[in-house]
Protein backbone atom coordinates (compact mmCIF):
# COMPACT_ATOMS: atom_id res chain seq x y z
CA UNK A 1 0.00 0.00 0.00
CA UNK A 2 1.46 3.49 -0.94
CA UNK A 3 2.42 5.70 1.77
CA UNK A 4 -0.05 8.45 0.61
CA UNK A 5 -2.90 5.96 1.02
CA UNK A 6 -1.82 4.88 4.77
CA UNK A 7 -1.55 9.00 5.63
CA UNK A 8 -5.19 9.55 4.03
CA UNK A 9 -6.73 6.14 6.29
CA UNK A 10 -5.43 7.56 9.11
CA UNK A 11 -6.19 11.23 8.94
CA UNK A 12 -9.21 10.30 7.91
CA UNK A 13 -9.78 7.78 10.84
CA UNK A 14 -8.93 11.09 12.78
CA UNK A 15 -10.91 13.66 11.39
CA UNK A 16 -13.99 11.44 11.94
CA UNK A 17 -13.18 11.06 15.57
CA UNK A 18 -12.57 14.58 16.45
CA UNK A 19 -15.52 15.96 14.34
CA UNK A 20 -17.89 13.54 16.42
CA UNK A 21 -16.38 14.81 19.91
CA UNK A 22 -16.55 18.71 18.35
CA UNK A 23 -19.86 17.97 17.45
CA UNK A 24 -21.03 16.12 20.94
CA UNK A 25 -19.94 19.44 22.95
CA UNK A 26 -21.17 21.93 20.44
CA UNK A 27 -24.68 20.67 20.99
CA UNK A 28 -23.98 21.37 24.29
CA UNK A 29 -22.59 24.24 24.00
CA UNK A 30 -25.48 25.40 21.97
CA UNK A 31 -28.13 24.95 24.07
CA UNK A 32 -26.40 26.64 27.34
CA UNK A 33 -25.71 29.71 25.18
CA UNK A 34 -29.27 29.85 24.21
CA UNK A 35 -30.02 29.20 27.78
CA UNK A 36 -27.34 31.98 29.06
CA UNK A 37 -27.88 34.84 26.76
CA UNK A 38 -31.45 35.29 26.10
CA UNK A 39 -31.65 36.13 29.84
CA UNK A 40 -28.68 38.65 29.74
CA UNK A 41 -29.51 40.06 26.80
CA UNK A 42 -32.97 41.15 27.71
CA UNK A 43 -31.77 42.33 31.08
CA UNK A 44 -28.79 44.66 29.59
CA UNK A 45 -31.16 45.78 26.97
CA UNK A 46 -33.64 47.72 28.95
CA UNK A 47 -30.94 48.73 31.53
CA UNK A 48 -29.05 50.45 28.90
CA UNK A 49 -32.11 52.15 27.24
CA UNK A 50 -32.96 53.74 30.61
CA UNK A 51 -29.61 55.18 30.90
CA UNK A 52 -29.64 56.70 27.67
CA UNK A 53 -33.29 58.49 28.71
CA UNK A 54 -31.85 59.55 31.64
CA UNK A 55 -28.88 61.53 29.67
CA UNK A 56 -30.69 63.16 27.11
CA UNK A 57 -33.22 64.65 29.57
CA UNK A 58 -30.69 67.21 29.94
CA UNK A 59 -31.03 68.69 26.43
CA UNK A 60 -34.97 68.16 27.17
CA UNK A 61 -34.86 70.18 30.18
CA UNK A 62 -33.23 72.54 28.13
CA UNK A 63 -35.81 72.68 25.66
CA UNK A 64 -38.28 72.93 28.12
CA UNK A 65 -36.50 75.50 30.15
CA UNK A 66 -37.07 77.79 27.62
CA UNK A 67 -39.96 77.72 25.66
CA UNK A 68 -42.66 77.89 28.81
CA UNK A 69 -40.47 81.38 29.13
CA UNK A 70 -42.28 84.76 29.17
CA UNK A 71 -39.26 86.09 27.98
CA UNK A 72 -38.99 83.82 25.37
CA UNK A 73 -42.02 84.66 24.23
CA UNK A 74 -41.20 88.07 23.75
CA UNK A 75 -37.63 87.22 22.57
CA UNK A 76 -40.26 86.10 19.38
CA UNK A 77 -41.71 89.48 18.88
CA UNK A 78 -38.44 91.84 19.87
CA UNK A 79 -35.32 89.51 18.20
CA UNK A 80 -33.18 90.70 21.15
CA UNK A 81 -30.23 89.27 20.64
CA UNK A 82 -28.76 90.71 23.60
CA UNK A 83 -31.18 88.87 25.69
CA UNK A 84 -30.67 85.24 23.65
CA UNK A 85 -26.89 85.92 23.74
CA UNK A 86 -27.04 86.49 27.89
CA UNK A 87 -29.55 83.70 28.05
CA UNK A 88 -29.92 80.74 25.68
CA UNK A 89 -26.10 80.85 24.96
CA UNK A 90 -24.78 80.96 28.69
CA UNK A 91 -27.17 78.15 29.32
CA UNK A 92 -25.51 75.95 26.37
CA UNK A 93 -22.66 74.65 28.33
CA UNK A 94 -24.56 73.74 31.47
CA UNK A 95 -27.04 71.54 29.46
CA UNK A 96 -24.35 70.18 27.40
CA UNK A 97 -25.81 71.53 24.02
CA UNK A 98 -23.84 72.33 21.20
CA UNK A 99 -26.76 74.23 18.92
CA UNK A 100 -29.63 76.52 19.41
CA UNK A 101 -31.94 77.35 16.90
CA UNK A 102 -35.02 79.64 17.03
CA UNK A 103 -37.49 79.91 14.92
CA UNK A 104 -40.77 81.98 14.04
CA UNK A 105 -44.03 81.15 13.01
CA UNK A 106 -43.18 81.17 9.41
CA UNK A 107 -40.28 79.37 9.68
CA UNK A 108 -37.86 81.96 8.89
CA UNK A 109 -34.45 81.65 10.93
CA UNK A 110 -34.94 84.07 14.13
CA UNK A 111 -31.65 82.95 15.78
CA UNK A 112 -29.23 80.40 16.15
CA UNK A 113 -25.81 80.03 17.84
CA UNK A 114 -23.71 76.99 18.41
CA UNK A 115 -19.94 76.28 19.79
CA UNK A 116 -18.74 74.35 16.54
CA UNK A 117 -17.13 75.89 13.59
CA UNK A 118 -17.96 78.43 11.91
CA UNK A 119 -20.72 77.96 8.82
CA UNK A 120 -22.37 74.37 10.94
CA UNK A 121 -25.68 74.30 10.13
CA UNK A 122 -26.86 77.99 9.68
CA UNK A 123 -30.16 76.49 9.49
CA UNK A 124 -31.41 72.86 10.28
CA UNK A 125 -31.34 70.75 7.50
CA UNK A 126 -35.05 70.38 7.09
CA UNK A 127 -36.55 71.00 3.98
CA UNK A 128 -38.87 74.37 3.69
CA UNK A 129 -42.31 73.88 5.00
CA UNK A 130 -41.46 70.70 7.23
CA UNK A 131 -41.50 72.28 10.40
CA UNK A 132 -45.17 72.94 10.74
CA UNK A 133 -45.59 69.65 10.12
CA UNK A 134 -42.75 67.86 12.40
CA UNK A 135 -45.23 69.76 15.41
CA UNK A 136 -48.55 68.86 13.69
CA UNK A 137 -49.38 65.75 16.31
CA UNK A 138 -47.12 66.85 18.90
CA UNK A 139 -45.84 70.28 20.73
CA UNK A 140 -42.25 68.66 21.07
CA UNK A 141 -39.72 66.27 18.65
CA UNK A 142 -36.68 64.57 18.49
CA UNK A 143 -35.12 63.30 15.90
CA UNK A 144 -31.29 62.99 14.50
CA UNK A 145 -29.32 64.38 11.30
CA UNK A 146 -26.15 63.59 9.96
CA UNK A 147 -23.29 66.19 10.31
CA UNK A 148 -19.71 66.46 9.06
CA UNK A 149 -18.57 65.78 12.42
CA UNK A 150 -21.12 62.95 13.27
CA UNK A 151 -24.39 62.74 14.87
CA UNK A 152 -26.95 65.69 16.02
CA UNK A 153 -29.26 64.72 18.43
CA UNK A 154 -31.99 67.46 17.71
CA UNK A 155 -35.00 68.10 20.03
CA UNK A 156 -37.55 70.81 19.54
CA UNK A 157 -40.78 72.03 20.78
CA UNK A 158 -43.05 75.05 20.60
CA UNK A 159 -43.11 78.31 22.59
CA UNK A 160 -45.89 79.35 24.87
CA UNK A 161 -46.27 82.15 27.18
CA UNK A 162 -45.15 80.74 30.87
CA UNK A 163 -48.36 80.53 32.15
CA UNK A 164 -49.86 78.35 29.55
CA UNK A 165 -48.41 75.10 30.46
CA UNK A 166 -50.74 72.75 28.78
CA UNK A 167 -49.94 74.78 25.45
CA UNK A 168 -53.67 75.66 24.86
CA UNK A 169 -52.64 78.90 23.43
CA UNK A 170 -51.33 79.19 19.82
CA UNK A 171 -47.24 78.62 19.49
CA UNK A 172 -45.70 81.94 19.08
CA UNK A 173 -42.09 80.42 17.39
CA UNK A 174 -40.57 77.16 17.58
CA UNK A 175 -37.35 76.13 19.75
CA UNK A 176 -34.50 73.64 18.82
CA UNK A 177 -31.66 72.34 20.62
CA UNK A 178 -28.83 70.00 19.55
CA UNK A 179 -26.35 68.11 21.10
CA UNK A 180 -23.29 66.26 18.82
CA UNK A 181 -22.79 62.81 19.66
CA UNK A 182 -18.92 62.91 19.37
CA UNK A 183 -16.43 60.66 20.70
CA UNK A 184 -17.16 62.10 24.23
CA UNK A 185 -20.67 62.05 24.15
CA UNK A 186 -20.25 58.55 23.38
CA UNK A 187 -17.70 58.08 25.33
CA UNK A 188 -19.30 59.17 28.60
CA UNK A 189 -22.51 57.25 27.31
CA UNK A 190 -20.46 54.31 27.30
CA UNK A 191 -18.86 54.60 30.72
CA UNK A 192 -21.70 55.06 32.61
CA UNK A 193 -24.20 52.12 30.89
CA UNK A 194 -20.93 50.09 31.20
CA UNK A 195 -21.36 49.27 27.36
CA UNK A 196 -19.43 49.60 24.46
CA UNK A 197 -21.31 52.08 22.22
CA UNK A 198 -20.72 52.78 18.72
CA UNK A 199 -22.40 54.84 16.07
CA UNK A 200 -23.15 52.86 12.64
CA UNK A 201 -24.89 52.75 9.04
CA UNK A 202 -28.20 51.67 8.68
CA UNK A 203 -27.38 49.24 6.83
CA UNK A 204 -25.16 47.80 9.70
CA UNK A 205 -28.51 47.51 11.83
CA UNK A 206 -29.52 44.13 12.99
CA UNK A 207 -30.74 41.30 15.51
CA UNK A 208 -28.83 40.62 18.40
CA UNK A 209 -25.41 39.87 18.32
CA UNK A 210 -23.85 36.59 20.39
CA UNK A 211 -19.97 35.90 20.65
CA UNK A 212 -19.27 33.38 23.22
CA UNK A 213 -15.36 33.27 21.85
CA UNK A 214 -15.51 36.86 22.31
CA UNK A 215 -17.36 37.24 25.54
CA UNK A 216 -20.13 39.61 24.69
CA UNK A 217 -23.78 40.30 23.54
CA UNK A 218 -24.27 43.63 21.10
CA UNK A 219 -27.36 44.95 20.17
CA UNK A 220 -28.65 48.22 18.31
CA UNK A 221 -30.76 51.13 18.25
CA UNK A 222 -31.78 53.45 15.24
CA UNK A 223 -31.45 56.99 15.31
CA UNK A 224 -34.51 58.39 13.68
CA UNK A 225 -34.33 61.45 11.67
CA UNK A 226 -36.75 64.46 10.97
CA UNK A 227 -39.57 62.07 8.54
CA UNK A 228 -39.27 58.93 10.71
CA UNK A 229 -36.81 56.89 8.67
CA UNK A 230 -33.50 55.69 10.68
CA UNK A 231 -30.49 57.94 9.72
CA UNK A 232 -28.02 56.11 11.52
CA UNK A 233 -27.88 53.03 14.21
CA UNK A 234 -26.45 52.65 17.53
CA UNK A 235 -24.62 49.73 18.28
CA UNK A 236 -24.02 48.17 21.94
CA UNK A 237 -21.65 46.06 23.23
CA UNK A 238 -21.88 44.86 26.50
CA UNK A 239 -19.33 42.61 28.51
CA UNK A 240 -21.35 39.79 30.45
CA UNK A 241 -21.41 38.10 33.22
CA UNK A 242 -23.58 35.58 32.38
CA UNK A 243 -20.42 34.79 29.39
CA UNK A 244 -17.98 33.74 32.11
CA UNK A 245 -19.88 31.28 33.96
CA UNK A 246 -20.61 30.12 30.70
CA UNK A 247 -16.51 30.19 29.40
CA UNK A 248 -16.34 27.91 32.69
CA UNK A 249 -18.40 25.41 31.54
CA UNK A 250 -16.70 25.16 28.41
CA UNK A 251 -13.60 24.60 30.35
CA UNK A 252 -14.53 21.82 30.61
CA UNK A 253 -15.47 20.57 27.09
CA UNK A 254 -12.14 22.31 26.05
CA UNK A 255 -10.14 19.72 28.42
CA UNK A 256 -11.98 16.77 26.83
CA UNK A 257 -11.08 18.38 23.48
CA UNK A 258 -7.76 18.81 24.10
CA UNK A 259 -7.74 14.73 25.02
CA UNK A 260 -9.21 13.52 21.94
CA UNK A 261 -7.10 16.03 19.85
CA UNK A 262 -3.61 14.53 21.94
CA UNK A 263 -4.52 11.29 20.91
CA UNK A 264 -4.82 11.77 17.37
CA UNK A 265 -1.73 14.20 17.26
CA UNK A 266 -0.17 10.93 18.44
CA UNK A 267 -1.43 8.83 16.41
CA UNK A 268 -0.38 11.43 13.56
CA UNK A 269 2.69 11.85 14.64
CA UNK A 270 4.10 8.00 15.17
CA UNK A 271 2.50 7.24 11.36
CA UNK A 272 4.72 10.16 9.78
CA UNK A 273 7.73 9.34 11.96
CA UNK A 274 7.76 5.84 11.24
CA UNK A 275 6.42 6.20 7.07
CA UNK A 276 8.11 9.55 6.15
CA UNK A 277 10.34 11.03 8.53
CA UNK A 278 12.65 8.13 9.29
CA UNK A 279 12.50 6.73 5.30
CA UNK A 280 13.53 10.53 4.41
CA UNK A 281 16.29 11.06 6.71
CA UNK A 282 17.80 8.56 5.55
CA UNK A 283 17.64 9.97 2.18
CA UNK A 284 18.91 13.46 3.21
CA UNK A 285 22.04 11.66 4.77
CA UNK A 286 22.85 10.10 1.40
CA UNK A 287 22.46 13.30 -0.17
CA UNK A 288 24.69 15.17 2.08
CA UNK A 289 27.46 12.87 2.20
CA UNK A 290 26.72 12.28 -1.57
CA UNK A 291 26.80 8.46 -1.34
CA UNK A 292 24.15 6.36 -1.95
CA UNK A 293 24.90 3.21 -0.61
CA UNK A 294 22.84 4.67 2.29
CA UNK A 295 19.63 3.88 0.01
CA UNK A 296 20.27 0.29 -0.02
CA UNK A 297 17.09 0.12 2.33
CA UNK A 298 15.15 1.53 0.40
CA UNK A 299 15.48 0.41 -3.26
CA UNK A 300 13.67 -2.76 -2.33
CA UNK A 301 10.32 -0.65 -1.27
CA UNK A 302 8.13 -0.80 -4.27
CA UNK A 303 6.56 2.97 -3.15
CA UNK A 304 7.28 6.65 -3.50
CA UNK A 305 10.50 6.34 -1.78
CA UNK A 306 11.68 3.71 -3.49
CA UNK A 307 11.25 5.87 -6.67
CA UNK A 308 12.88 8.95 -4.83
CA UNK A 309 16.01 6.56 -4.40
CA UNK A 310 16.62 5.44 -8.02
CA UNK A 311 16.15 9.41 -8.85
CA UNK A 312 18.96 10.73 -6.43
CA UNK A 313 20.93 7.96 -8.15
CA UNK A 314 20.77 9.85 -11.51
CA UNK A 315 20.79 13.10 -9.43
CA UNK A 316 24.65 12.53 -9.24
CA UNK A 317 25.22 11.37 -12.79
CA UNK A 318 23.28 14.72 -13.83
CA UNK A 319 25.34 16.44 -11.55
CA UNK A 320 28.42 16.98 -13.21
CA UNK A 321 26.32 18.28 -16.58
CA UNK A 322 24.65 20.91 -14.83
CA UNK A 323 27.84 22.31 -12.78
CA UNK A 324 29.59 22.22 -16.64
CA UNK A 325 26.75 23.91 -18.05
CA UNK A 326 27.05 26.47 -14.82
CA UNK A 327 30.56 27.02 -15.50
CA UNK A 328 29.83 27.81 -19.52
CA UNK A 329 27.27 30.30 -18.10
CA UNK A 330 29.55 31.98 -15.34
CA UNK A 331 31.66 32.55 -18.08
CA UNK A 332 29.43 33.91 -20.31
CA UNK A 333 28.31 36.37 -17.79
CA UNK A 334 31.55 37.44 -16.88
CA UNK A 335 32.10 38.68 -20.59
CA UNK A 336 28.58 40.28 -21.10
CA UNK A 337 30.09 42.49 -17.59
CA UNK A 338 33.48 43.13 -19.62
CA UNK A 339 31.32 44.30 -22.88
CA UNK A 340 29.44 46.60 -20.36
CA UNK A 341 33.00 47.98 -18.46
CA UNK A 342 33.55 48.59 -22.25
CA UNK A 343 30.67 50.69 -23.32
CA UNK A 344 30.78 52.32 -20.22
CA UNK A 345 34.43 53.38 -20.96
CA UNK A 346 33.18 54.30 -23.98
CA UNK A 347 30.45 56.53 -22.77
CA UNK A 348 32.81 58.47 -20.06
CA UNK A 349 35.98 59.01 -22.52
CA UNK A 350 33.80 60.05 -25.35
CA UNK A 351 35.01 63.73 -26.46
CA UNK A 352 30.87 63.84 -27.68
CA UNK A 353 27.51 65.23 -25.83
CA UNK A 354 25.41 61.48 -24.69
CA UNK A 355 21.97 62.91 -24.15
CA UNK A 356 19.07 60.94 -22.89
CA UNK A 357 16.08 62.85 -22.49
CA UNK A 358 12.01 61.27 -21.59
CA UNK A 359 9.28 61.99 -23.96
CA UNK A 360 8.43 64.96 -21.86
CA UNK A 361 11.93 66.47 -22.81
CA UNK A 362 13.31 66.02 -19.02
CA UNK A 363 16.98 64.98 -18.91
CA UNK A 364 17.10 61.62 -17.93
CA UNK A 365 21.07 61.43 -17.51
CA UNK A 366 23.91 63.12 -19.85
CA UNK A 367 27.96 61.90 -19.91
CA UNK A 368 30.85 63.58 -18.23
CA UNK A 369 32.07 65.27 -21.44
CA UNK A 370 28.30 67.36 -21.30
CA UNK A 371 29.30 67.90 -17.57
CA UNK A 372 32.33 69.55 -18.28
CA UNK A 373 31.27 71.80 -20.83
CA UNK A 374 28.58 72.47 -19.08
CA UNK A 375 29.35 72.90 -15.63
CA UNK A 376 26.50 70.90 -14.31
CA UNK A 377 26.34 67.41 -13.15
CA UNK A 378 24.09 64.79 -14.66
CA UNK A 379 22.50 64.03 -10.46
CA UNK A 380 21.75 67.76 -10.36
CA UNK A 381 19.69 68.18 -13.58
CA UNK A 382 17.80 64.94 -13.81
CA UNK A 383 14.55 65.85 -14.05
CA UNK A 384 14.74 69.31 -15.38
CA UNK A 385 13.27 70.48 -18.99
CA UNK A 386 16.44 70.36 -21.17
CA UNK A 387 14.94 73.15 -23.31
CA UNK A 388 14.20 75.57 -20.26
CA UNK A 389 17.63 74.86 -18.71
CA UNK A 390 19.94 74.72 -21.24
CA UNK A 391 18.77 76.18 -24.49
CA UNK A 392 18.17 80.44 -25.33
CA UNK A 393 14.20 81.32 -24.97
CA UNK A 394 14.46 82.25 -28.47
CA UNK A 395 14.75 78.81 -29.75
CA UNK A 396 13.25 76.46 -27.72
CA UNK A 397 9.99 76.24 -29.77
CA UNK A 398 12.07 75.78 -32.52
CA UNK A 399 14.18 72.90 -30.74
CA UNK A 400 11.23 71.25 -29.31
CA UNK A 401 9.50 70.87 -32.69
CA UNK A 402 12.77 69.21 -33.95
CA UNK A 403 12.69 66.85 -30.57
CA UNK A 404 9.28 65.74 -31.05
CA UNK A 405 9.99 65.19 -34.69
CA UNK A 406 13.09 62.80 -32.96
CA UNK A 407 10.14 60.79 -31.06
CA UNK A 408 8.15 60.64 -34.35
CA UNK A 409 10.77 58.50 -36.34
CA UNK A 410 12.46 61.21 -38.59
CA UNK A 411 16.22 61.38 -36.56
CA UNK A 412 17.61 64.39 -36.49
CA UNK A 413 20.33 64.76 -38.90
CA UNK A 414 23.41 67.97 -38.25
CA UNK A 415 20.95 70.18 -36.61
CA UNK A 416 23.09 72.62 -34.99
CA UNK A 417 22.13 75.17 -31.78
CA UNK A 418 23.32 77.23 -28.89
CA UNK A 419 23.85 75.33 -25.54
CA UNK A 420 24.24 77.50 -22.60
CA UNK A 421 26.69 76.42 -19.81
CA UNK A 422 26.54 77.24 -15.77
CA UNK A 423 29.13 80.27 -16.56
CA UNK A 424 27.37 82.03 -19.67
CA UNK A 425 29.36 80.46 -22.21
CA UNK A 426 27.57 79.37 -25.11
CA UNK A 427 28.24 76.06 -27.31
CA UNK A 428 26.94 75.60 -30.74
CA UNK A 429 26.17 71.97 -30.36
CA UNK A 430 25.59 69.89 -34.07
CA UNK A 431 22.83 67.12 -33.02
CA UNK A 432 22.11 63.65 -34.53
CA UNK A 433 19.21 61.50 -32.47
CA UNK A 434 17.35 58.38 -32.55
CA UNK A 435 14.34 57.28 -30.85
CA UNK A 436 14.48 54.56 -27.85
CA UNK A 437 11.70 52.13 -27.48
CA UNK A 438 10.94 49.76 -25.07
CA UNK A 439 10.15 46.34 -25.34
CA UNK A 440 5.93 46.68 -26.26
CA UNK A 441 7.24 48.81 -29.30
CA UNK A 442 6.21 52.11 -27.65
CA UNK A 443 8.78 55.24 -27.58
CA UNK A 444 10.10 55.76 -24.08
CA UNK A 445 13.10 58.00 -24.29
CA UNK A 446 15.57 59.74 -27.18
CA UNK A 447 19.05 59.29 -27.43
CA UNK A 448 20.85 62.14 -28.87
CA UNK A 449 24.79 62.61 -29.28
CA UNK A 450 26.25 66.16 -30.12
CA UNK A 451 29.34 67.33 -31.61
CA UNK A 452 30.76 70.49 -29.98
CA UNK A 453 31.00 72.97 -33.32
CA UNK A 454 32.03 76.19 -31.39
CA UNK A 455 35.35 76.25 -32.75
CA UNK A 456 34.55 75.00 -36.37
CA UNK A 457 31.38 77.73 -36.40
CA UNK A 458 34.12 80.36 -35.14
CA UNK A 459 36.35 79.43 -37.95
CA UNK A 460 33.71 79.27 -40.58
CA UNK A 461 32.46 83.15 -39.83
CA UNK A 462 35.74 84.09 -40.00
CA UNK A 463 36.69 82.63 -43.58
CA UNK A 464 32.84 84.11 -44.01
CA UNK A 465 34.68 87.41 -43.72
CA UNK A 466 37.56 87.85 -45.01
CA UNK A 467 35.70 86.34 -48.32
CA UNK A 468 33.67 89.38 -47.74
CA UNK A 469 36.56 91.88 -47.37
CA UNK A 470 38.52 89.98 -50.61
CA UNK A 471 35.39 90.73 -52.72
CA UNK A 472 35.17 94.42 -51.90
CA UNK A 473 38.72 95.19 -52.30
CA UNK A 474 38.58 93.17 -55.70
CA UNK A 475 35.62 95.08 -56.91
CA UNK A 476 37.79 98.45 -55.37
CA UNK A 477 40.49 97.24 -57.69
CA UNK A 478 38.61 96.70 -60.54
CA UNK A 479 36.79 99.97 -60.78
CA UNK A 480 40.08 102.26 -59.94
CA UNK A 481 41.33 100.78 -63.53
CA UNK A 482 38.58 101.26 -65.29
CA UNK A 483 38.29 104.80 -63.96
CA UNK A 484 41.87 105.08 -64.86
CA UNK A 485 41.26 103.68 -68.75
CA UNK A 486 38.66 106.18 -68.91
CA UNK A 487 40.88 109.22 -68.00
CA UNK A 488 43.16 107.79 -70.36
CA UNK A 489 40.81 108.22 -73.25
CA UNK A 490 39.57 111.84 -72.25
CA UNK A 491 43.29 112.80 -72.20
CA UNK A 492 43.45 111.35 -75.67
CA UNK A 493 40.54 112.90 -76.68
CA UNK A 494 41.90 116.66 -75.43
CA UNK A 495 44.56 116.14 -77.63
CA UNK A 496 43.03 115.46 -80.80
CA UNK A 497 40.85 118.53 -80.19
CA UNK A 498 44.22 120.57 -80.06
Amino acid sequence: MRIQTRLIIVFVLCFLIFVTAVLFFYIIEKRGIERIFKIDARETEEEFDKVNNVIGESLDMFVYDYIYRDEMAAFMRTRDKEWAKANIETSMPTYKANAVWVYGLDENLSYKVQDLDDGFYDVLPLPKGEIRTLFGKSPSCRFFVNTPKGIMEIRGATIHPGDDKERKTPPQGYFFAGRLWDGNFLKKLSDVSGNRVTISAVSAFGSTEINVKKGFLAFFRTLPGWNGLPVSAMRIQAESDFIQAFNAFSRTTLFMLVGFAVAILFIVIASIVLWVIRPMGIILRSLFKEDPSYLARLAYKQDELGRIAHLIENFFKQRKQLMDEVTIRKRAEEDLVKEKELSESIIDTAQVILLLLDTKGRIITFNPYMEQISGYSAKEVKGKDWFETFLPEGIREKTREVFIHGLSGIPTKGYVNPVLARDGRVFQIEWYDRAIKGAGGNVESLLAIGIDVTERRKMEEEARRRLQELEVFYKASVGREERIIELKKEIEALRKGQ
